[in-house]
């Protein structure tokens, strides 16, 4: 739910750029009607576990993120990961070390956070470079926000940008980065894609700059003549 939120959010604000002082406003004042109202916190609580548990101890979605046990797990494997943190356990093998820190006996669960199974299953190089990866799609993401073009075109780069800029904070508490197969990972890395298309195709003048001002968008659109002698 809440990554869904942000997906809406950062789509309306990359395609109503220039007024987003007032979507930040917007977007302020539902986050603090969802902090004080608490019926609305129990409606969405009900929403998200969908009578998947009735345990006494969830009366709020605080209260949920502790159930989860994220940062015990968390907290659990962080030492046996850093034993090898040069090599990693392998791919896919980081995950098994999650059962001593849990009770759930009826589902195996995961590290419930793909940076952190990456360096398990990799170690530092492997996030590292990762990381790196994530880095530079991240300047071109800045650099699609301020880029000029038509209602069209900032629409598909909006589409785009929410899905990556969305699923990477839902990275930290879900393992689905590498999951082959999962939907979520195919709409992540389809945007990607779809960001790198998108920057490899920008018109013709943009400057290489990670982004510019508004103030320069003129001379990007009509760029200086240079006089031949």
């Amino acid at each position: 739910m809440i990554t869904c939120l942000i997906t809406i959010a950062v789509y309306f604000f990359v395609i109503n750029f220039q007024s987003r002082l007032k979507l930040l406003i917007i977007g302020g004042c539902l986050v603090i009607a969802l902090v004080i109202s608490p019926a609305l916190n129990t409606d969405l609580l009900l929403f998200i576990r969908k009578g998947m548990s009735s345990s006494p101890y969830v009366t709020n979605l605080s209260s949920q993120l502790v159930e989860e046990r994220r940062y015990e797990i968390w907290s659990g494997v962080w030492p046996i990961f850093w034993k090898q943190k040069l090599t990693g356990y392998g791919f896919a093998s980081s995950h098994l070390f999650v059962f001593p820190f849990t009770n759930d006996g009826e589902a195996g669960r995961t590290v419930h956070n793909s940076y952190l199974e990456i360096f398990g299953d990799l170690g530092l190089p492997g996030l590292i470079l990762l990381l790196i990866v994530l880095f530079r799609i991240g300047v071109k993401t800045i650099a699609l926000i301020f880029q000029p073009g038509d209602t069209l075109e900032r629409h598909i780069n909006a589409v785009f940008i929410a899905v990556f800029v969305a699923g990477s904070i839902n990275a930290f508490f879900e393992s689905w980065m590498f999951s082959v197969g999962n939907l979520i990972s195919l709409f992540y890395w389809g945007s990607v894609a779809g960001i790198v298309a998108r920057w490899a195709r920008r018109p013709a003048g943009i400057m290489s700059e990670p982004y510019v001002g508004y103030g320069m968008e003129s001379s990007l659109r009509f760029p200086a003549v240079r006089h031949q002698n």
